[in-house]
């Protein structure tokens, strides 16, 4: 759905969106989902820390749950994740979400960080010891009721085959 142009988005259209943009890896369609939502919803005092962003998208997770073990501030590699969304049926496509709080003029930029940081602390290691077959990776980063939203595709074959 495009959500551009939804003035009173109702709650089941922003999760409805905001999963349908998780399950598909669009980026696009998840950073104008949460915008015209904090837009919408959000008091600019709510938005002060990253904590916040992070509720948000994990309250619009919570309808996975009958496909996804949701998971929060969990230790996986040589860190902590934000949100992991394991599949329940083996073999099926997990999520990683890491979030960043900074400044407007850094979104994009923190967007991708939050993308490599989970590459780099190697947070995919949880979901690859259960199997799955690939693993999008989702870096999120908010000033105020601005977003940006990175995706890449973690390719769990290619590290299986120089392991």
């Amino acid at each position: 759905p495009d959500v551009s142009g939804w003035d009173g988005m109702m709650a089941v259209d922003v999760v409805r969106a905001g999963n349908e943009s998780i399950r598909t890896g669009n980026a696009h369609l998840l950073t104008e989902t949460l915008q015209q939502y904090l837009l919408q919803s959000a008091s600019v005092f709510d938005t002060a820390h990253e904590d916040f962003y992070h509720g948000v998208v994990f309250g619009m997770l919570a309808v996975l749950s009958d496909n996804y073990y949701i998971s929060s501030n969990r230790e996986s590699g040589e860190g902590r994740f934000d949100i992991e969304l394991q599949p329940k049926s083996r073999g099926g496509h997990g999520y990683i979400i890491e979030f960043k709080a900074c400044k407007e003029a850094e979104l994009e930029k923190m967007a991708g960080s939050a993308v490599r940081q989970i590459q780099q602390k190697s947070y995919t290691a949880n979901l690859e010891k259960h199997g799955v077959s690939g693993i999008g990776m989702f870096g999120v980063a908010f000033s105020g009721k601005k977003v940006s939203v990175a995706y890449e595709e973690h390719d769990v074959r290619k590290r299986k085959s120089r392991e």
